[in-house]
């Protein structure tokens, strides 16, 4: 550094102006009375210390300087062994020794430690270390001094005949020793503290050798060396305080003010440009190199982290597992050339979830035309990518639809002409018993390729014909004898049919023919027996199911769910389930046509099926069916939820769900019915949240998460640190699924007992919150 780098911090006359007043002071009360002199500068040093230790402790957490947090650290207990230097003082009478060597003890321990503390600091503090075993160790040593000393084990360093012992003389010689090389490690260490530190703790490590040397000219407690070293002292304990405030006060509030005019300034300068920003939009502002400068409340609340997560991060830097590294450096390519950018990014939230937002980058000039900062405006646009991804599902089945049914069609004629050539050879070759074998083996091959066509056609077609008004319950109790013996001894068969149940329009053959499929699909992946649980109801899916299934419709349905507890499906294989010919059974063992028939009957009779599975639990299908009005003169259009009156709260609910959107809309609903709402991703975070508030009424849980921990686990783990809570649990499973599999575990049969089944509406919602709170 230069001589004006070294000089330019303190020739501010504020930093002289304090110690000089104060110096004034004690020369005038040395004048008068020693004693106050004395006390007067020990009292200063030591409440320096303390503030010196207060602020850095309290400000870790913004500054993050590591090295001025182990300094004050040091200095809460050099300030304490101080006191007792003080309390010990020839003439204070706090102690019962009055000879002033244990006073002299006291001091030449602190300056010992504080040497100490200084050179090892720029070695120690980088490393990551607990700041309460910090605490301690200082904490430790400080007492191993005090017990010395009071227990005659320290070296004698004042006679009141003859003064200084020779080994307070060495001692401070020793000690000067230590702070010249703290100060060369001190000049030589990057990065421990900025600049403007960094001179003011060498000032004020000069002014404790000085202080030092001073006292080497020690002969009495009253004497002008005395004077002079507790004054050097003063200086040097002020300019350390000025490192601490200047890194842990003023140099943040300057930053947070310098940020909040550029931050004026670029609104202004987006004014100018015409954007227009909305609550929903997310803003980032970086500097010329992409730190992050600052980021709005939205950005947050979507993105998971928070304010100190994201300040001074590069998400430039960010490695991205979902676009391509070309992607990114296109864009900062155009951005970085002076050109705004458009265009789509896929983050990754803090839960570790996934979402969409249409951004624009604009980079905003100086004066000189560089480019001073950067602004990014951005939308969540997940909710339109996931419909999207839905719309392309469904285009995407249909035109696999349309070209089966073709090439269905065609070869079923060709398979007619085969299979009536066959007929006709048969009566030709009726006395040639060989060639009659292969003519019927043949005939057996066509039947099968005419059955497979049939399948083909069965899921291609997009009307039903011979449908008419039914009931899905009759046509179970029906299948019931045909299912129980299409499977193995070893799988339990429940029905749960309710007696209410709407009427449907349907062609009741195609129904059944997709029961069956579905129970033969169950028997499949439970090899070592389970449950397969057949269930009906009424139900109603609203908008907000729409917004998630871009397939389905609003309105009354009748729902068949088919429940197994067999292995399960990955989120690759449901993606594909209803593909015709995808099957994950062995060669020679199924056509993979089962489920895409299965679609096809829902399709054509206006309807919307889901799939819900997890691996190792199990899967249920469900099957919505629209309601059919035996009155014709009924409206269909009319709004299902419109003759519901809502049941209300003001209770505090926690939901559990680790899909962002599905807990977005439970936060929504919830709030809606008046609900105080607290949310979290996973289970560990739910708990978390249950021991810091005590205020939470009811916890409202998906059951299959991330975390180590499902719902069921979470119930039981709310309920042991909160006898008093209420537990409402959600799953795609059927609640005669989940009370089946925890049958023999009262506590977790009773709460499948009471789920509630997705999808849920808002009114299906409201009844079991009240349900399970007034319970």
């Amino acid at each position: 550094m230069t001589k004006k780098e070294w000089l330019e911090p303190i020739m501010e006359r504020r930093m002289w102006a304090f110690p000089g007043i104060f110096t004034l002071i004690l020369v005038i009360a040395e004048y008068f009375d020693f004693l106050i002199f004395h006390s007067m500068a020990e009292l200063f040093t030591i409440i320096i210390a303390f503030i010196m230790f207060a602020l850095a402790w309290t400000t870790s957490n913004l500054s993050k300087n590591l090295f001025l947090l182990f300094l004050a650290c040091g200095y809460l207990w050099i300030g304490a062994l101080d006191l007792l230097h003080l309390f010990s003082y020839k003439g204070i009478n706090l102690f019962i020794y009055d000879n002033g060597n244990t006073g002299v003890q006291f001091w030449i321990a602190a300056r010992y430690s504080e040497a100490t503390l200084l050179l090892l600091a720029p070695i120690l503090a980088p490393r990551a270390y607990n700041k309460y075993a910090l605490i301690i160790v200082f904490g430790l040593i400080a007492t191993c001094f005090t017990t010395a000393i009071l227990l005659g084990y320290f070296p004698v360093v004042f006679r009141d005949v003859s003064g200084l012992t020779n080994f307070k003389i060495y001692s401070e010689y020793i000690i000067d020793l230590i702070l010249l090389m703290a100060l060369f490690t001190i000049y030589r260490s990057k990065n421990i503290v900025d600049h403007h530190g960094k001179v003011f703790i060498t000032y004020s490590v000069i002014f404790s050798m000085c202080a030092e040397l001073s006292f080497t000219f020690y002969v009495d407690v009253y004497g002008i060396s005395n004077l002079a070293g507790h004054v050097l002292k003063v200086f040097s304990y002020w300019f350390i305080f000025r490192a601490i405030i200047l890194s842990n006060l003023e140099a943040p509030y300057k930053a947070l003010l310098n940020s909040q005019a550029e931050l004026q300034k670029t609104l202004k300068e987006l004014e100018n440009q015409k954007y227009v920003l909305d609550h929903h939009a997310l803003v980032v502002v970086t500097d010329p190199v992409g730190n992050i400068k600052y980021v709005n409340d939205k950005f947050v609340e979507i993105s998971g982290y928070t304010y100190d997560d994201l300040i001074g991060q590069n998400p430039r830097l960010l490695k991205s597992g979902y676009h391509p590294k070309d992607y990114f450096k296109a864009m900062w390519d155009t951005i970085s050339g002076g050109e705004i950018w458009h265009g789509e990014i896929c983050n990754r939230a803090k839960d570790g979830t996934l979402y969409w937002l249409e951004t624009t980058i604009a980079p905003l000039m100086d004066e000189k035309g560089n480019i001073e900062q950067y602004i990014a405006v951005r939308t969540d646009v997940s909710d339109r990518k996931r419909t999207e991804e839905q719309l392309r599902q469904t285009h995407k089945m249909k035109a696999v639809g349309q070209l089966t049914g073709g090439i269905a069609h065609d070869f079923n004629n060709i398979l007619g002409i085969i299979m009536g050539n066959l007929e006709i050879l048969q009566v030709m070759l009726r006395d040639n018993p060989k060639a009659l074998k292969r003519v019927e083996t043949a005939k057996k091959g066509a039947k099968r390729g005419a059955d497979l066509t049939k399948n083909l056609l069965g899921f291609s077609r997009t009307t039903s014909f011979e449908t008419e008004l039914a009931s899905v319950n009759d046509s179970i109790i029906h299948m019931k004898e045909l299912i129980e013996k299409s499977l193995t001894v070893s799988i339990e068969v429940k029905n749960t049919l309710p007696k209410n149940l709407w009427p449907v329009q349907i062609n009741k053959g195609d129904f059944e023919d997709a029961l069956l499929n579905l129970a033969l699909n169950a028997r499949d992946v439970m090899v070592s027996g389970g449950s397969l649980q057949i269930e009906t109801s009424n139900v109603v899916l609203d908008d907000n199911y729409v917004k998630l299934n871009s397939s389905a419709k609003a309105g009354e349905y009748v729902m068949v769910a088919v429940s197994d507890t067999g292995s399960g499906m990955t989120k690759k294989v449901m993606e594909k389930a209803l593909e015709p010919f995808f099957t994950t059974k062995s060669d020679n063992n199924g056509t993979g046509l089962g489920l895409s028939m299965v679609h096809g009957f829902v399709q054509r009779s206006g309807g919307h099926m889901n799939i819900y599975s997890e691996v190792g639990r199990g899967t249920t299908f469900k099957l919505y069916i629209p309601r059919a009005h035996e009155n014709s003169k009924e409206s269909k259009n009319s709004d299902p939820l419109a003759h519901e009156t809502m049941v209300r709260g003001n209770e505090t609910v926690l939901v559990v769900d680790d899909e962002k959107a599905l807990i977005e809309l439970a936060k929504a609903n919830l709030k809606y019915l008046g609900y105080k709402v607290i949310t979290a991703p996973n289970a560990p975070k739910a708990l978390a949240t249950l021991k810091d508030q005590d205020d939470i009424d009811l916890l409202f849980s998906d059951i299959v998460m991330p975390g180590g921990l499902d719902g069921y686990q979470l119930a039981l783990a709310a309920l042991e640190i909160k006898p008093s809570i209420k537990v409402l649990l959600t799953s795609g499973f059927t609640k005669n699924r989940e009370k089946y599999l925890h049958k023999e575990d009262a506590k977790l049969s009773n709460l499948a007992q009471n789920l509630l089944s997705k999808p849920y509406n808002q009114n299906e919602l409201a009844n079991a919150l009240r349900k399970a709170l007034d319970d």
